[in-house]
Parts: structure tokens; C-alpha cells; sequence
């Protein structure tokens, strides 16, 4: 009952306080994580287009929706993602 309560307050708050709140304590994110949000893996196996299209200059906020929602909130991906794209725009 008290995650629940946790997972419904937790909801009811800014999306940006959330995120913060998830990245200083990482297990929120599992009790968090909605069954339409992408794990790493689901992430990864589309990072390369999603750094491909963001490299162009393409809107992949709206292209790749949950992409952007996994890597505002998983740190590890984020930071696989930034490698890739400064390879693909240093080329």
C-alpha cells in the first residue's frame, strides 16, 4: 500500500522534479517505470537511428517519444547516447 501511495504522489508531481528525484535515488525508477516506457535494452537496440535523427536535426521528442522519456531518465543510456552522437557528429 505505501508504494502505491509513493507511485501515485510521485505521478502527481512536475515531470522535471520527478526526474531529478529518480536520478538521486535509482530505485524509484523501477517502482516508477510504466509498462509503455522502454528498458535499457529497448532503448539501445534504437539508439543508433535515435542519435542518427538527432544528428540531422530531426524532432526525435516526437519521432522516438519513449527513447527521450528513457534517456531523461536513465543516466547509463544518456550518457551512451551523448558518446554516440559526438562519434556521429565528429565524422
Amino acid at each position: 500500500m505505501k508504494e502505491l501511495i509513493m507511485k501515485i504522489m510521485l505521478r502527481l508531481m512536475p515531470r522535471k522534479m520527478r526526474i531529478r528525484m529518480m536520478m538521486k535515488r535509482p530505485l524509484l525508477h523501477l517502482v516508477l517505470t510504466d509498462k509503455d516506457e522502454y528498458s535499457c535494452e529497448e532503448a539501445y537496440e534504437v539508439l543508433d537511428a535515435y542519435a542518427d535523427m538527432s544528428a540531422k536535426g530531426e524532432d526525435v521528442k516526437k519521432l522516438m517519444p519513449l527513447v527521450k522519456l528513457h534517456l531523461d531518465l536513465c543516466a547509463n543510456c544518456r550518457e551512451e547516447f551523448q558518446i554516440l552522437l559526438k562519434v556521429i557528429t565528429s565524422a
